[in-house]
């Protein structure tokens, strides 16, 4: 199974939408925010936020 994880800060009015979007959906995520973990944000390379990354099948 997929795992998601979304990178987005609180007073992100684009991550808010995604994530009422994925919740809509009864999608499952975790939410990071790369400002409070760098060095995760850095291993993924996000640069921008809202991002997303999947893994698994």
């Amino acid at each position: 199974m997929a795992r998601i994880i979304k990178f987005e800060k609180n007073d992100c009015a684009p991550c808010a939408q995604v994530s009422a979007y994925l919740d809509q959906k009864g999608i499952k995520y975790e939410s990071i925010n790369p400002f409070d973990q760098p060095d995760l944000a850095a291993k993924f390379k996000v640069r921008t936020v809202s991002d997303r990354n999947r893994f698994g099948k």
